[in-house]
């Protein structure tokens, strides 16, 4: 933790993984497809940013330069491959859970496949030409986060483009009736959802520096909850996710207080998980539908 970080400050940088993977998740829940990969999506984008990073670094590019292309080649292939799982769902007519929930399993076993043939270890990936200050992987990572995800609140708010994923899922028809490809929309709405979350994975793995085995933690099914919460809004996800940020600090920094007892670690990793299941339930959901 950066020393000079207020707890309020550090919630709003520790925040930005799950605003940007929930933002992305927001476009495709609208357009009526649940983006059940996300998980494995942070998971698979952290192992491509530090594989592409040191692999750029290795041909003589400097740190900035290589982290660049990491990011940006990233997203890019993440990208690609969900947009080719939509095609393959518009063209089968396959069920679109399904083939979300199978690209999760997919991006996980990629990294299985291919750490141990190009690192010889399914476990931590480090590297002296993967190493970031504080100050580049938190501070600045956080205000360009923000600044996409107030970008994004923008379109989905006050733009066509936001207007038509908001209708592709509660009524496809009124597109189809004005001569707009509904599944155009659909494949829109799974490409953002996949670079929020390449966006997440890159942003984790430049923070720690490395590469870690399920680095996602489960931010994908977090930014999911958190999209609910916020009743399908963009501004509501992100006070739904400003909530769990700010209850995870609180697990993490409670025992520091004095005057608490000390809480078995079981129930500290829990709450932030049992606040979100609380608020779900709590909170009343509009109707929609998944085509």
């Amino acid at each position: 933790m950066i020393p000079y970080v207020t707890p309020f400050s550090n919630i709003i940088i520790t925040a930005v993984p799950l605003l940007v993977t929930a933002l992305g998740a927001l476009a495709s829940e609208r357009a009526g497809i649940l983006a059940v990969f996300l998980d494995g999506i942070i998971n698979f984008s952290a192992f491509c940013c530090f594989a592409i990073t040191v692999s750029a670094r290795t041909i003589g590019l400097q740190l900035l330069s290589a982290s660049i292309i990491g990011f940006i080649g990233t997203i890019c292939i993440c990208m690609a491959i969900i947009y080719g799982i939509a095609k393959f769902t518009q063209y089968t007519n396959a069920n679109p859970f399904l083939t979300a929930l199978a690209a999760n399993t997919l991006f996980n076993g990629l990294i299985s496949f291919l750490s141990p043939m190009w690192y010889q270890t399914k476990g931590v990936l480090t590297s002296e030409m993967f190493r970031y200050p504080p100050e580049f992987s938190r501070i600045y990572l956080s205000i360009t986060g923000w600044f996409i995800a107030f970008i994004v609140m923008g379109i989905y708010n006050e733009t066509k483009s936001g207007q038509y994923i908001r209708i592709c899922g509660s009524d496809p028809c009124v597109l189809s009736a004005k001569g707009i490809s509904v599944h155009k929309w659909k494949n829109i709405s799974w490409c953002i959802a996949a670079a929020g979350g390449a966006i997440a994975g890159c942003i984790m793995a430049f923070r720690l520096s490395a590469f870690v085995p399920n680095i996602s933690a489960g931010t994908g099914w977090t930014a999911l909850a958190a999209v609910f919460l916020g009743k399908r809004t963009a501004h509501g996800t992100i006070v739904a996710i400003l909530i769990f940020t700010a209850a995870e600090y609180c697990a993490n920094n409670i025992q520091s207080i004095a005057w608490i007892p000390q809480i078995p670690s079981a129930v500290l990793l829990a709450l932030p998980y049992f606040i979100a299941i609380l608020f779900l339930t709590l909170s009343p959901q509009p109707a929609h539908h998944y085509h």
